[in-house]
């Protein structure tokens, strides 16, 4: 009758060992499953995000054309010296300062990188473009005096009308270590 008890928890043994090396191993394939952001992907993902959160914040005034600041920006491109609110600050220098405030909240930027916000039009060339931010990143990186640390683009679209006629804007964050 003892020899059986000892094979019993031998049995019960050897079987607590299987089902612990069974869930070790899950918990190996699941982890090397896993994939980690790098750092530039995350950066990356930090300035689409960045760029939603701006266009989408609320400038605090109730004028149509300057309620978020999407709408600003579309009036800063096409109206730049609309005065919000009847006798408020002008449209273009609304957005630049707007903009740069909101995007100074964001620590990691403030800190460590430079910003540029770039509006044009899509579909048609007036050569018209606002730049809001250090435009020192608004070149090509082969250039003398360009910046040569990685850029990061976000890209959003701001769908507009204009005297009856709808326009797309394309908004542009660049952003690049300091």
């Amino acid at each position: 009758m003892a020899g059986m008890e000892s094979s019993k928890g031998q049995t019960t043994m050897v079987l607590i060992v299987l089902v612990i090396i069974i869930f070790a191993g899950l918990a190996l394939f699941i982890l090397s499953l896993t994939n980690t952001f790098s750092q530039d992907e995350y950066i990356n993902l930090y300035a689409h995000n960045m760029l939603l959160s701006v266009l989408r914040a609320d400038t605090g005034y109730t004028d149509a054309n300057c309620k978020l600041v999407s709408d600003l920006i579309s009036c800063a491109y096409f109206t730049p010296s609309y005065q919000c609110g009847g006798s408020g600050p002008q449209c273009l220098d609304l957005a630049n300062s707007t903009i740069n405030s909101h995007v100074r909240q964001f620590d990691l930027i403030r800190k460590n990188f430079l910003f540029l916000f770039i509006v044009e039009p899509e579909g048609f060339r007036t050569g018209t473009q606002i730049k809001m931010g250090d435009t020192r990143l608004d070149c090509d990186i082969t250039e003398p005096g360009c910046p040569r640390k990685p850029r990061f683009v976000a890209e959003e679209k701001i769908q507009k009308a204009s005297g009856g006629y709808p326009y797309i804007l394309n908004v542009r964050l660049v952003i690049s270590r300091r």
